[in-house]
Protein backbone atom coordinates (compact mmCIF):
# COMPACT_ATOMS: atom_id res chain seq x y z
CA UNK A 1 0.00 0.00 0.00
CA UNK A 2 1.45 3.30 -1.11
CA UNK A 3 1.84 6.13 1.63
CA UNK A 4 2.06 9.91 1.83
CA UNK A 5 3.80 11.99 3.50
CA UNK A 6 4.61 16.01 3.88
CA UNK A 7 1.15 16.99 2.91
CA UNK A 8 0.55 19.28 5.97
CA UNK A 9 2.00 22.63 4.13
CA UNK A 10 0.01 21.72 1.42
CA UNK A 11 -3.00 22.14 3.05
CA UNK A 12 -2.33 25.11 5.32
CA UNK A 13 -0.92 26.65 1.99
CA UNK A 14 -2.47 30.54 1.59
CA UNK A 15 -3.31 29.25 -2.79
CA UNK A 16 -5.05 26.26 -1.26
CA UNK A 17 -7.13 28.18 1.65
CA UNK A 18 -7.56 30.90 -0.84
CA UNK A 19 -8.96 27.96 -3.38
CA UNK A 20 -11.04 26.51 -0.41
CA UNK A 21 -12.60 30.28 0.70
CA UNK A 22 -13.74 29.94 -3.22
CA UNK A 23 -15.45 26.85 -3.36
CA UNK A 24 -17.02 27.03 0.07
CA UNK A 25 -19.07 30.59 -1.08
CA UNK A 26 -20.01 29.17 -4.28
CA UNK A 27 -23.90 29.38 -4.27
CA UNK A 28 -24.33 31.47 -1.42
CA UNK A 29 -21.75 34.61 -2.04
CA UNK A 30 -24.69 37.28 -0.94
CA UNK A 31 -25.96 35.20 2.41
CA UNK A 32 -25.01 36.56 5.76
CA UNK A 33 -21.94 34.73 6.98
CA UNK A 34 -20.41 34.03 3.79
CA UNK A 35 -20.88 37.89 2.76
CA UNK A 36 -19.51 38.64 6.60
CA UNK A 37 -16.56 36.48 6.23
CA UNK A 38 -15.58 38.25 2.64
CA UNK A 39 -15.44 41.75 3.93
CA UNK A 40 -12.22 40.72 5.77
CA UNK A 41 -11.28 37.85 3.79
CA UNK A 42 -7.70 38.28 3.56
CA UNK A 43 -7.64 39.20 7.46
CA UNK A 44 -9.33 35.78 8.30
CA UNK A 45 -7.44 33.79 5.86
CA UNK A 46 -4.01 34.86 7.78
CA UNK A 47 -5.79 34.45 10.64
CA UNK A 48 -6.82 30.53 10.18
CA UNK A 49 -3.26 29.64 8.20
CA UNK A 50 -1.16 30.68 11.83
CA UNK A 51 -3.50 28.61 13.37
CA UNK A 52 -3.42 25.49 11.90
CA UNK A 53 0.52 26.04 11.53
CA UNK A 54 0.90 26.41 15.19
CA UNK A 55 -1.51 24.10 15.96
CA UNK A 56 -4.33 26.34 17.60
CA UNK A 57 -7.25 25.47 15.30
CA UNK A 58 -10.33 24.45 17.14
CA UNK A 59 -13.16 23.67 15.07
CA UNK A 60 -16.34 26.13 16.38
CA UNK A 61 -20.44 24.58 17.46
CA UNK A 62 -22.32 23.52 14.94
CA UNK A 63 -26.27 24.72 14.32
CA UNK A 64 -28.46 21.71 13.62
CA UNK A 65 -31.20 21.34 11.45
CA UNK A 66 -33.97 18.39 11.42
CA UNK A 67 -34.82 17.42 8.30
CA UNK A 68 -38.06 14.84 7.66
CA UNK A 69 -38.04 14.76 4.00
CA UNK A 70 -37.01 12.33 2.33
CA UNK A 71 -36.14 10.66 5.60
CA UNK A 72 -35.33 11.92 8.62
CA UNK A 73 -32.43 13.49 9.22
CA UNK A 74 -30.41 15.96 11.07
CA UNK A 75 -27.65 18.63 9.16
CA UNK A 76 -24.91 19.65 10.84
CA UNK A 77 -23.97 23.01 9.53
CA UNK A 78 -19.76 24.72 10.68
CA UNK A 79 -19.70 27.49 10.86
CA UNK A 80 -18.38 29.13 7.36
CA UNK A 81 -14.98 30.16 9.23
CA UNK A 82 -14.28 26.43 9.39
CA UNK A 83 -15.26 25.56 5.85
CA UNK A 84 -11.22 24.29 6.24
CA UNK A 85 -12.50 21.23 4.97
CA UNK A 86 -12.53 22.60 1.90
CA UNK A 87 -8.83 23.23 1.85
CA UNK A 88 -8.15 19.50 3.89
CA UNK A 89 -10.45 17.53 1.01
CA UNK A 90 -8.86 19.25 -1.43
CA UNK A 91 -5.26 17.14 -0.63
CA UNK A 92 -6.17 14.32 0.62
CA UNK A 93 -9.02 13.08 -1.11
CA UNK A 94 -7.45 12.55 -4.04
CA UNK A 95 -4.97 10.17 -2.73
CA UNK A 96 -7.86 8.09 -1.11
CA UNK A 97 -9.48 7.65 -3.93
CA UNK A 98 -6.45 6.31 -5.45
CA UNK A 99 -8.06 2.81 -4.31
CA UNK A 100 -11.65 2.98 -4.84
CA UNK A 101 -13.00 0.70 -7.56
CA UNK A 102 -15.08 1.53 -10.56
CA UNK A 103 -18.59 1.04 -9.27
CA UNK A 104 -18.63 3.03 -5.99
CA UNK A 105 -20.75 6.03 -6.70
CA UNK A 106 -21.42 9.14 -4.13
CA UNK A 107 -19.61 12.27 -3.89
CA UNK A 108 -16.93 11.95 -6.28
CA UNK A 109 -17.06 13.74 -9.77
CA UNK A 110 -18.85 11.71 -12.42
CA UNK A 111 -19.88 9.23 -9.83
CA UNK A 112 -23.46 11.01 -8.33
CA UNK A 113 -26.83 9.53 -8.38
CA UNK A 114 -27.87 9.49 -11.82
CA UNK A 115 -24.66 7.42 -13.03
CA UNK A 116 -25.27 4.71 -10.03
CA UNK A 117 -29.16 4.91 -11.41
CA UNK A 118 -27.78 3.97 -14.95
CA UNK A 119 -25.45 1.50 -13.49
CA UNK A 120 -28.03 -0.60 -11.74
CA UNK A 121 -30.07 -0.77 -14.66
CA UNK A 122 -27.47 -2.21 -17.25
CA UNK A 123 -26.36 -4.64 -13.82
CA UNK A 124 -30.44 -5.58 -13.63
CA UNK A 125 -30.40 -6.55 -17.60
CA UNK A 126 -27.40 -8.55 -17.01
CA UNK A 127 -27.90 -11.06 -14.57
CA UNK A 128 -30.34 -12.93 -13.29
CA UNK A 129 -30.52 -12.26 -9.45
CA UNK A 130 -30.24 -9.39 -6.92
CA UNK A 131 -29.58 -8.24 -3.37
CA UNK A 132 -29.88 -5.38 -1.55
CA UNK A 133 -27.67 -4.29 1.54
CA UNK A 134 -28.18 -1.26 3.62
CA UNK A 135 -26.40 -0.33 6.94
CA UNK A 136 -28.84 1.06 9.50
CA UNK A 137 -27.47 4.58 10.96
CA UNK A 138 -24.49 4.55 8.61
CA UNK A 139 -23.34 7.99 9.71
CA UNK A 140 -24.32 8.07 13.52
CA UNK A 141 -22.87 4.39 13.94
CA UNK A 142 -18.87 5.09 12.08
CA UNK A 143 -16.40 4.69 14.85
CA UNK A 144 -14.05 7.66 14.55
CA UNK A 145 -10.81 6.18 15.98
CA UNK A 146 -11.38 3.31 13.25
CA UNK A 147 -11.84 5.62 10.87
CA UNK A 148 -8.24 7.48 11.86
CA UNK A 149 -6.70 4.21 12.42
CA UNK A 150 -7.67 3.39 8.20
CA UNK A 151 -6.86 6.78 7.15
CA UNK A 152 -3.47 6.88 8.87
CA UNK A 153 -2.65 3.95 6.93
CA UNK A 154 -1.91 5.96 3.70
CA UNK A 155 -1.58 9.06 5.06
CA UNK A 156 1.04 9.25 7.67
CA UNK A 157 1.45 13.02 8.37
CA UNK A 158 1.23 13.39 12.10
CA UNK A 159 -0.31 17.18 11.80
CA UNK A 160 -2.71 15.87 8.94
CA UNK A 161 -4.45 13.48 10.95
CA UNK A 162 -4.33 15.90 14.14
CA UNK A 163 -6.33 18.49 12.17
CA UNK A 164 -8.90 15.85 10.51
CA UNK A 165 -9.12 14.04 14.59
CA UNK A 166 -10.01 17.73 15.65
CA UNK A 167 -12.63 17.95 13.01
CA UNK A 168 -14.44 14.43 13.75
CA UNK A 169 -13.89 14.45 17.24
CA UNK A 170 -15.91 18.16 17.10
CA UNK A 171 -19.15 16.11 15.91
CA UNK A 172 -19.04 13.72 18.66
CA UNK A 173 -21.59 15.66 21.16
CA UNK A 174 -24.34 15.70 18.45
CA UNK A 175 -24.99 12.01 18.72
CA UNK A 176 -25.09 12.22 21.94
CA UNK A 177 -28.28 14.42 22.87
CA UNK A 178 -31.49 12.47 23.93
CA UNK A 179 -33.51 14.68 21.83
CA UNK A 180 -31.64 14.19 18.45
CA UNK A 181 -31.60 10.57 18.42
CA UNK A 182 -35.94 10.24 18.96
CA UNK A 183 -35.49 12.45 15.89
CA UNK A 184 -33.58 9.62 14.02
CA UNK A 185 -35.40 6.65 15.86
CA UNK A 186 -32.27 5.26 17.48
CA UNK A 187 -33.27 5.78 21.64
CA UNK A 188 -33.87 1.84 21.44
CA UNK A 189 -30.57 1.22 19.70
CA UNK A 190 -27.79 4.29 20.53
CA UNK A 191 -24.65 3.97 18.52
CA UNK A 192 -22.31 4.16 21.35
CA UNK A 193 -19.65 6.64 22.63
CA UNK A 194 -17.26 8.24 20.03
CA UNK A 195 -19.47 6.82 16.80
CA UNK A 196 -21.18 9.49 14.75
CA UNK A 197 -20.06 12.07 11.47
CA UNK A 198 -22.00 14.89 11.37
CA UNK A 199 -24.08 15.10 7.98
CA UNK A 200 -22.79 18.01 6.39
CA UNK A 201 -19.16 18.25 6.32
CA UNK A 202 -17.43 17.85 3.52
CA UNK A 203 -15.35 15.71 5.39
CA UNK A 204 -17.69 13.44 6.45
CA UNK A 205 -18.90 12.43 3.19
CA UNK A 206 -15.68 11.47 1.89
CA UNK A 207 -14.54 9.80 4.88
CA UNK A 208 -17.30 7.67 4.93
CA UNK A 209 -17.19 7.00 1.89
CA UNK A 210 -13.62 5.69 2.28
CA UNK A 211 -14.90 3.64 5.74
CA UNK A 212 -15.96 0.99 3.36
CA UNK A 213 -13.78 0.88 0.63
CA UNK A 214 -12.19 -2.66 2.26
CA UNK A 215 -15.68 -4.00 1.57
CA UNK A 216 -15.73 -3.37 -1.90
CA UNK A 217 -12.38 -5.06 -2.33
CA UNK A 218 -13.71 -8.21 -0.16
CA UNK A 219 -16.52 -8.67 -2.25
CA UNK A 220 -15.02 -7.60 -5.68
CA UNK A 221 -11.55 -9.53 -5.27
CA UNK A 222 -12.01 -12.48 -2.52
CA UNK A 223 -15.81 -13.11 -3.39
CA UNK A 224 -15.30 -12.78 -6.72
CA UNK A 225 -18.72 -10.79 -7.35
CA UNK A 226 -18.51 -9.44 -10.86
CA UNK A 227 -21.74 -7.54 -10.68
CA UNK A 228 -21.27 -4.89 -7.43
CA UNK A 229 -22.65 -1.43 -7.05
CA UNK A 230 -22.38 0.61 -3.80
CA UNK A 231 -23.77 4.08 -3.52
CA UNK A 232 -22.74 5.25 -0.08
CA UNK A 233 -23.97 2.57 2.09
CA UNK A 234 -26.55 1.55 -0.66
CA UNK A 235 -24.99 -2.02 -1.88
CA UNK A 236 -26.48 -3.90 -4.42
CA UNK A 237 -24.51 -7.57 -5.61
CA UNK A 238 -25.59 -9.21 -8.48
CA UNK A 239 -25.12 -12.50 -9.70
CA UNK A 240 -26.90 -15.61 -11.76
CA UNK A 241 -26.41 -18.16 -9.10
CA UNK A 242 -28.86 -18.08 -6.55
CA UNK A 243 -26.83 -19.42 -3.59
CA UNK A 244 -23.49 -18.15 -4.55
CA UNK A 245 -25.30 -14.97 -4.13
CA UNK A 246 -26.47 -15.31 -1.23
CA UNK A 247 -23.02 -16.65 0.53
CA UNK A 248 -21.78 -13.59 -0.64
CA UNK A 249 -24.16 -11.37 0.91
CA UNK A 250 -23.85 -13.26 4.10
CA UNK A 251 -20.07 -12.21 3.86
CA UNK A 252 -20.53 -9.15 3.38
CA UNK A 253 -22.50 -8.56 6.85
CA UNK A 254 -20.07 -10.61 8.66
CA UNK A 255 -16.87 -8.36 7.36
CA UNK A 256 -19.05 -5.22 8.21
CA UNK A 257 -20.08 -6.42 11.86
CA UNK A 258 -16.34 -7.57 12.22
CA UNK A 259 -14.33 -5.13 10.56
CA UNK A 260 -16.56 -1.91 10.59
CA UNK A 261 -18.67 -2.46 13.81
CA UNK A 262 -21.42 -1.81 11.69
CA UNK A 263 -25.13 -3.09 11.57
CA UNK A 264 -27.13 -4.06 8.62
CA UNK A 265 -30.47 -2.82 8.53
CA UNK A 266 -32.52 -5.87 7.45
CA UNK A 267 -31.24 -9.21 6.56
CA UNK A 268 -30.46 -10.22 3.09
CA UNK A 269 -32.93 -11.45 0.96
CA UNK A 270 -32.27 -12.45 -3.24
CA UNK A 271 -34.66 -11.16 -5.36
CA UNK A 272 -34.98 -11.77 -9.35
CA UNK A 273 -33.88 -9.03 -11.33
CA UNK A 274 -37.07 -9.48 -13.61
CA UNK A 275 -38.82 -7.71 -10.52
CA UNK A 276 -38.73 -3.79 -10.60
CA UNK A 277 -37.49 -2.24 -7.42
CA UNK A 278 -37.30 1.22 -6.26
CA UNK A 279 -32.97 2.43 -5.85
CA UNK A 280 -31.85 6.08 -4.75
CA UNK A 281 -35.80 7.47 -5.92
CA UNK A 282 -36.17 5.76 -9.04
CA UNK A 283 -38.55 2.36 -9.81
CA UNK A 284 -36.04 0.19 -12.00
CA UNK A 285 -37.27 -2.44 -13.93
CA UNK A 286 -35.47 -4.22 -17.36
CA UNK A 287 -37.81 -2.39 -19.15
CA UNK A 288 -36.32 0.71 -18.12
CA UNK A 289 -36.82 3.69 -15.36
CA UNK A 290 -39.23 5.69 -14.26
CA UNK A 291 -38.78 8.17 -11.61
CA UNK A 292 -40.91 8.77 -8.10
CA UNK A 293 -42.80 12.21 -7.10
CA UNK A 294 -41.21 12.89 -4.18
CA UNK A 295 -37.60 13.49 -5.88
CA UNK A 296 -38.34 16.45 -7.82
CA UNK A 297 -37.17 15.47 -11.03
CA UNK A 298 -38.31 14.43 -14.51
CA UNK A 299 -36.31 12.90 -17.37
CA UNK A 300 -35.27 13.88 -20.62
CA UNK A 301 -35.38 12.00 -23.38
CA UNK A 302 -31.90 12.04 -24.97
CA UNK A 303 -33.29 11.84 -28.81
CA UNK A 304 -36.59 13.17 -30.48
CA UNK A 305 -37.31 9.44 -32.20
CA UNK A 306 -37.59 8.49 -28.52
CA UNK A 307 -40.48 10.53 -27.76
CA UNK A 308 -42.67 8.17 -29.44
CA UNK A 309 -41.39 4.74 -28.02
CA UNK A 310 -43.04 4.83 -24.85
CA UNK A 311 -42.70 1.72 -22.88
CA UNK A 312 -45.69 0.03 -20.55
CA UNK A 313 -44.04 -0.47 -17.30
CA UNK A 314 -45.83 -3.42 -15.32
CA UNK A 315 -48.59 -4.09 -13.36
CA UNK A 316 -46.75 -4.39 -9.94
CA UNK A 317 -45.66 -0.03 -10.41
CA UNK A 318 -49.33 0.73 -9.90
CA UNK A 319 -48.57 1.72 -6.14
CA UNK A 320 -51.68 3.08 -4.70
CA UNK A 321 -50.08 6.82 -3.67
CA UNK A 322 -48.50 7.12 -7.10
CA UNK A 323 -49.80 10.02 -9.35
CA UNK A 324 -51.37 8.76 -12.46
CA UNK A 325 -50.18 9.07 -15.68
CA UNK A 326 -52.64 9.49 -18.93
CA UNK A 327 -52.07 9.70 -22.76
CA UNK A 328 -55.31 10.21 -24.42
CA UNK A 329 -54.42 10.85 -28.01
CA UNK A 330 -52.74 7.59 -28.21
CA UNK A 331 -55.69 5.88 -25.90
CA UNK A 332 -53.21 4.48 -23.08
CA UNK A 333 -53.77 4.89 -19.48
CA UNK A 334 -51.17 3.74 -16.95
CA UNK A 335 -48.64 4.31 -14.34
CA UNK A 336 -45.03 6.04 -14.26
CA UNK A 337 -44.15 5.26 -17.62
CA UNK A 338 -40.38 4.07 -18.58
CA UNK A 339 -38.47 6.23 -21.03
CA UNK A 340 -35.50 4.30 -22.65
CA UNK A 341 -31.77 6.35 -22.58
CA UNK A 342 -32.65 9.16 -20.75
CA UNK A 343 -31.17 12.22 -18.38
CA UNK A 344 -32.16 14.22 -15.52
CA UNK A 345 -32.80 17.40 -15.13
CA UNK A 346 -34.87 19.80 -13.22
CA UNK A 347 -37.69 21.03 -14.46
CA UNK A 348 -36.80 24.36 -14.54
CA UNK A 349 -33.64 23.20 -16.32
CA UNK A 350 -35.76 22.18 -19.04
CA UNK A 351 -37.89 25.12 -19.67
CA UNK A 352 -34.52 27.10 -20.02
CA UNK A 353 -32.24 24.73 -21.77
CA UNK A 354 -32.03 25.54 -25.71
CA UNK A 355 -30.05 23.22 -26.73
CA UNK A 356 -32.87 20.27 -25.74
CA UNK A 357 -33.42 18.21 -28.92
CA UNK A 358 -37.18 17.76 -27.63
CA UNK A 359 -37.69 21.64 -27.09
CA UNK A 360 -39.86 22.15 -30.58
CA UNK A 361 -41.47 19.02 -29.72
CA UNK A 362 -42.24 19.05 -25.90
CA UNK A 363 -42.93 21.79 -23.59
CA UNK A 364 -43.66 22.84 -20.28
CA UNK A 365 -46.66 24.75 -19.42
CA UNK A 366 -47.60 26.44 -16.48
CA UNK A 367 -49.27 25.04 -13.11
CA UNK A 368 -52.71 24.68 -12.70
CA UNK A 369 -54.19 26.55 -9.38
CA UNK A 370 -54.49 23.48 -7.86
CA UNK A 371 -50.80 22.89 -8.43
CA UNK A 372 -50.43 20.18 -10.95
CA UNK A 373 -48.44 20.32 -13.81
CA UNK A 374 -48.95 19.76 -17.64
CA UNK A 375 -46.59 18.61 -19.94
CA UNK A 376 -47.60 18.18 -23.49
CA UNK A 377 -46.44 16.52 -26.88
CA UNK A 378 -47.46 16.79 -30.72
CA UNK A 379 -48.66 13.15 -29.78
CA UNK A 380 -49.54 13.06 -26.65
CA UNK A 381 -50.68 14.95 -23.61
CA UNK A 382 -50.32 13.75 -20.08
CA UNK A 383 -51.20 15.65 -16.62
CA UNK A 384 -49.25 14.84 -13.18
CA UNK A 385 -51.37 15.07 -10.49
CA UNK A 386 -50.10 16.95 -7.38
CA UNK A 387 -47.18 14.94 -5.62
CA UNK A 388 -48.01 14.84 -1.57
CA UNK A 389 -44.34 16.50 -1.58
CA UNK A 390 -45.66 20.03 -3.55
Amino acid sequence: MKTYCSLFDSVASRANLHAAWLLARRGRRYRARPARFELDAEMHLLSLERELRSGAYRPGRYRLLAIREPKRRVIAAAPFRDRVHHALCRVIVPLLARSFIHDTYACLPGRGAHRAVLRHLELMRRYRHRCHLDVRAFFASIRVDLLLELVARKIKDPQVLDLLGAILESGLYIYQQERLMRHLGLETHPPGDRRGLPVGNLTSQHLAYFFLDGLDHLVKRDLKVRGYLRYMDDMVLFADDRRALAHAACSAIAFLERARMLRARRAPVVISTREPVCYLGHLTSRQGQSWLPDTGIIPRLAHRSHASRLLRMPKSFRYSDAPSVQYDNLGLRFARPAIPRFQILDPRGLMRSSRSPLRKTWKLCDRFRDGSMCCATSRASWILARPPWW
